[in-house]
């Protein structure tokens, strides 16, 4: 629960003894409501206990407050926040590029494949079909997010609606 990650935080910056996080840009980009509170309750912790905690904790209380709101656990919001990371990662090396974490484009990129990622663990499909249109205007674009839809079905041993690829397909051509 969030109150003994917060004790257990608290007593490690009391031991000088630092947990980074190093999704913490990630989980700020999927969660931007949550991350607001938890920047929040960091304050909070400060006047109240008189403990400044790291940056890198607002994820971390993200993820805990993304589990209240939601049915996910916390470990299941980690987990997503991981794929989404790695599969970002798959697109850059792709792409031969590395992505600046404080981009438009990337913070877009991102937003996309975790609401991908909450849309196939929820079983949903989107509402538009770009999926011939991308496989014949972007095919690169196409093959990669192709790649990325087979990873997510075997890392989530779910199935991913075609329409996704077409439409993360858009999403990547965009970064070009």
């Amino acid at each position: 629960p969030m109150a003994d990650h917060i004790a257990m935080a608290v007593r490690r910056i009391r031991n000088d003894k630092l947990l980074p996080n190093p999704f913490h840009h990630d989980i700020m980009v999927m969660f931007p409501a949550e991350y607001h509170i938890a920047e929040h309750g960091l304050d909070i912790i400060h006047d109240v206990l008189g403990v400044s905690l790291p940056a890198g904790e607002a994820g971390y209380l993200s993820l805990h407050i993304h589990a209240g709101l939601t049915e996910e656990d916390t470990a299941d919001s980690l987990a997503s926040a991981q794929l989404a990371a790695e599969l970002i990662h798959k697109i850059e090396l792709a792409l031969h590029r590395d992505f600046a974490k404080d981009t438009l484009k990337y913070n877009r990129l991102m937003s996309h494949v975790c609401y991908m990622i909450l849309r196939i663990k929820k079983h949903e499909r989107v509402s538009v079909d770009m999926d011939s249109y991308t496989q014949t205007s972007y095919p690169d674009a196409y093959h990669i997010a192709a790649e990325i839809c087979s990873d997510i079905s075997t890392a989530l041993h779910l199935d991913v609606f075609p329409e996704e690829i077409g439409l993360l397909a858009l999403h990547i051509q965009r970064v070009l």
